[in-house]
């Protein structure tokens, strides 16, 4: 965690920056970087917790995959946010919809 501005900025394991600064909520969010291997779950407490994409499996029963290789299916993600109680950052709900389309949707 780094601290800018007086707003703190998250990295991963990798060093790569979180969507998100300090949340009075539980946020999920994605690193800011072209391949994603987690989602990430940023707490009040400052602390970051990765989340697996196999994870969404278990709160996901929709027609299509909840993941496919580096890519979130969206709709797995909102499920499996409203059934823990996190909030979505907005920015990566955006990228991950995106994503979702051109390396999922389009290449069926």
């Amino acid at each position: 965690m780094d601290r800018i501005s007086g707003l703190f900025r998250f990295r991963s394991h990798r060093g790569h920056e979180l969507l998100g600064d300090t949340a009075k909520e539980r946020v999920l969010t994605v690193e800011l970087y072209c391949k994603w291997h987690e989602l990430w779950l940023i707490l009040p407490s400052r602390n970051i917790v990765a989340v697996q994409f196999s994870d969404l499996e278990e709160w996901w029963d929709g027609s299509t995959a909840a993941y496919v290789d580096h890519v979130p299916n969206p709709e797995a993600v909102r499920a499996f946010a409203e059934c823990k109680g996190y909030v979505i950052n907005e920015l990566a709900e955006e990228l991950m919809e995106g994503r979702w389309k051109l390396e999922v949707l389009d290449n069926r």
